[in-house]
């Protein structure tokens, strides 16, 4: 299978990580897991795990989206100690690398807001990624976590309660949980963090007098 914009485009938002959105559009347009969409569009799993180039290029053909937005939301590894996400550099103790947190009524309102999508639907949020994330910043639940050492199959939602769907099963219900300040302060970082940057751009290489855009933008 070779990498053609599939039609229609899935819409992608800025609260999922790019590798989720990736597994979306593979459940959406192929009906199968990350794993098989990685093989189907000729993605190594290392390059799609370690978010290298190879990821943003392969998504861009598949939607004809901006690879600049896409970047900004692709969990890329550095080092074997340092991520890069939303223009933060993120120790890999501060990831949760195998296991996977959600919220459940985030992906209910995933799919009841677009149901054609079936399985398509369920966004990855990339503040789920992050340790100090406990509870759902919408919703003010403890999130549930589930166990997964393939670090390829963790950007799939959909084969993740598939996978624990016993273990989902035998779930209390939700417990609620006020954001604590830690978990407050490093989503607030991470969701601001491209308009700080851009700030910092403009500001740097302001437009001119006759509000011209400085050349060397």
């Amino acid at each position: 299978m070779t990498s053609a914009t599939l039609f229609p485009v899935l819409q992608f938002h800025d609260d999922e990580v790019t590798q989720g959105f990736f597994a979306r559009i593979g459940r959406f347009h192929a009906d199968v897991d990350v794993g098989r969409f990685c093989r189907y569009t000729g993605l190594p799993h290392a390059d799609f795990c370690d978010g290298t180039d190879a990821v943003l290029v392969t998504t861009a053909a598949l939607t004809g989206l901006d690879l600049e937005r896409l970047g900004y939301n692709l969990l890329r590894r550095l080092n074997d100690s340092r991520f890069l996400l939303r223009g933060e550099t993120l120790a890999v103790t501060v990831l949760h690398r195998t296991t996977v947190r959600f919220c459940p009524q985030c992906l209910a309102e995933d799919r009841a807001r677009n149901p054609r999508l079936g399985h398509g639907a369920d966004r990855l949020r990339w503040s789920w990624l992050l340790r100090p994330v406990v509870s759902c910043p919408i919703h003010h639940k403890v999130l549930v976590e589930c166990p997964e050492p393939d670090a390829v199959k963790a950007f799939d939602l959909t084969l993740l309660q598939a996978r624990n769907e016993a273990l989902l099963r035998r779930l209390p219900l939700a417990v609620d949980h006020l954001p604590g300040a830690l978990q407050t302060y490093v989503v607030a970082r991470l969701q601001f963090a491209e308009d700080r940057d851009r700030a910092q751009s403009e500001a740097a290489f302001p437009a001119d007098a006759e509000g011209r855009d400085d050349p060397r933008r």
